[in-house]
C-alpha cells in the first residue's frame, strides 16, 4: 500500500511538471494508475493487512486514504475500513470463543485451587470480562513499533500471540492472501509496442 500510494503521488508530481513531454507521459500513466487505484468503490479492504503491521496500524492507513482520496471520500473509506476490521475481528473472536466454551465451562482442578475468590465462576456466570477492552482495541492503542529498521511481522505476531490470540489467528490468515495480481508491465503500458515498467519487484 505504501508503495502504491507513494507512486500515485509521484506520478501526480510529474504530471504537474513544467516539461511538457514529462507531463504528457505522466498523464497517460496517471490514467492507467487511476483505473486500479483511484476508484474508491473498488479499493480492496485488504488494507487491513497494513493495519496488522505493528509499525503502521490504523492511523497511518487512514492518513494515506485521506491524503490520496481527499477528506470526503477518504473519510468514507476510513469508516468502511474500520467497519470491516471490527466485523472481521468479531467473526474470529466468535470462532475463538466457541472453541474455548468447553474449557471455560469445565475449569481444571489447578484453576479452582488458584481461584480462591471464585472470580472465574463469577465471570462465567455473569458474562463479565476482566478486561473491557478487546484485543483489537488494546493492539490499536499501543504505540507503533519503530520503523527505522526491518521488522519480521510474522515473528512479531508469534511472540505476541499470547497477548493477542484472536488477532494473531486473523493476521495469519490475512497475510497469506496475495494483495495484487496486476502485472506491472501491463499496468503502465504506453502503447502496443512499448511499455514502461516503473514498478520494481
Amino acid at each position: 500500500m505504501k508503495e502504491v500510494f507513494a507512486l500515485g503521488r509521484r506520478i501526480q508530481q510529474y504530471r504537474d511538471d513544467d516539461d511538457l513531454s514529462i507531463s504528457l507521459m505522466a498523464s497517460k500513466m496517471k490514467a492507467k494508475y487511476n483505473r486500479y487505484w483511484k476508484n474508491a468503490k473498488t479499493i480492496n479492504m485488504l488494507l487491513i493487512a497494513v493495519v496488522l503491521d505493528p509499525c503502521h496500524k490504523l492511523d497511518y492507513v487512514e492518513w494515506c486514504l485521506v491524503n490520496s482520496f481527499g477528506v470526503k471520500v477518504g473519510g468514507e473509506l476510513k469508516t468502511k475500513l474500520s467497519s470491516c476490521l471490527h466485523s472481521l475481528y468479531n467473526l474470529y473472536q466468535g470462532a475463538d470463543e466457541e472453541n474455548q466454551d468447553d474449557t471455560l465451562s469445565q475449569p481444571s482442578a489447578s484453576d479452582k485451587a488458584k481461584d480462591i475468590y471464585d472470580m472465574g465462576l463469577y465471570r462465567r456466570s455473569t458474562g463479565c470480562k476482566s478486561n473491557l477492552k478487546s484485543e483489537l482495541d488494546r493492539y490499536l492503542n499501543e504505540d507503533c513499533e519503530p520503523d527505522d529498521k526491518p521488522l519480521d511481522i510474522l515473528g512479531w505476531w508469534k511472540v505476541n500471540s499470547n497477548r493477542f490470540s484472536v488477532l494473531a489467528n486473523m493476521t495469519r490468515d490475512i497475510l497469506a492472501i496475495p494483495v495484487s495480481t496486476v502485472v506491472s508491465e501491463s499496468a503502465f503500458s504506453m502503447g502496443e509496442e512499448s511499455s514502461i515498467n516503473i514498478i520494481a519487484h
